[in-house]
């Protein structure tokens, strides 16, 4: 099978084609709120690194191994996100390892629940709601997770 370029990979996600001026950001940045889901939200945000983590997930098994193979990438990405802010604020922090082993858990369970949810027509602000508050509980999943096992917020 043929490797997926950059905006095969893009169409295939239903990002507008690549052009100048504020379409493709404003559809990057704004449009993954309301997207049907939170494993939708996932699918469009940040495509750019999303589209190295595809590939990682197809290494992984992809379809094969769905669950595993996305629970991996999700921790790797927390991996990498809390490596950086490490490295930043010169003090070991796990927070967003396990906010993103959350936001996979509950990305599985969205794609799992979208047939019965029809998130599809919920109305944009309710998404934007579910969304934001999945983010936030992974966060707060992280911080309770860093206190109990690092005995300490991170700074």
């Amino acid at each position: 099978m043929a490797a997926v370029t950059y905006t095969q990979y893009l169409s295939r996600r239903g990002f507008p084609p690549l052009e100048p001026g504020g379409r493709f950001t404003r559809y990057v940045f704004l449009a993954p709120w309301s997207a049907p889901g939170f494993h939708m939200f996932w699918r469009r945000w940040n495509p750019l690194a999303g589209f190295a983590l595809f590939h990682l997930y197809v290494l992984l098994g992809g379809g094969r191994n769905h669950a595993l193979a996305t629970l991996t990438v999700f921790a790797l990405a927390g991996v990498i996100h809390d490596a950086l802010a490490t490295l930043l604020l010169g003090a070991p922090v796990i927070i967003l390892t396990a906010a993103w082993i959350f936001f996979g858990a509950a990305s599985l369970l969205s794609r799992a629940a979208a047939p019965r949810l029809r998130f599809r027509k919920w109305p944009p602000p309710a998404l934007i709601l579910l969304n934001l508050s999945l983010i936030a509980t992974g966060l707060s999943v992280g911080s309770v997770i860093q206190r109990l096992l690092l005995g300490r917020a991170a700074a």
